[in-house]
Parts: structure tokens; sequence; C-alpha cells
């Protein structure tokens, strides 16, 4: 399976599957199986997207931010 860089058009459908990366109580992160840098955090809550260059350091922020200080390792 060919990895595509992730861009502004793509949609959450484009995505093929998703792998989990890391799962706490509060949080569960998953990165897109067929794009680069595109990830989605769900929570108890809310399902949030992340797309682009950046997107590792802000899903970081939003897990922490939710209370899990153990997302700091997330992506180590």
């Amino acid at each position: 399976m060919t990895i595509k860089y992730v861009e502004k058009t793509t949609r959450v459908s484009d995505v093929s599957a998703w792998d989990e990366l890391y799962h706490s109580d509060v949080a569960t992160v998953y990165e897109a199986c067929n794009y680069r840098d595109y990830y989605r955090v769900k929570s108890s809550k809310t399902t949030k997207y992340f797309k682009g260059e950046s997107a590792w350091m802000n899903v970081q922020r939003y897990v922490v931010d939710l209370g899990d200080f153990g997302g700091y390792g997330i992506f180590r």
C-alpha cells in the first residue's frame, strides 16, 4: 500500500484504516494507515482530527491538555 502525504482536501473517508498508537483512560490516538501526518484522537467526549506537518505536536499537546501527562511519550 502506498502512503501518501496528507493534503488540505484529504477527508476522513479517504482513510482506509486507523492504527492505534496510544491508549489511556483519557484518550486514544490513532494514525491513518495510508496517509502521513494524519491523526485521530478519541476522548470520552469528542473525536478530533489533526493533519499536517506539525500534527504530531498538536496531538501531543491536546492529549496532555486533556489531563493525560503520559501523552508526552506518544511519539518517542
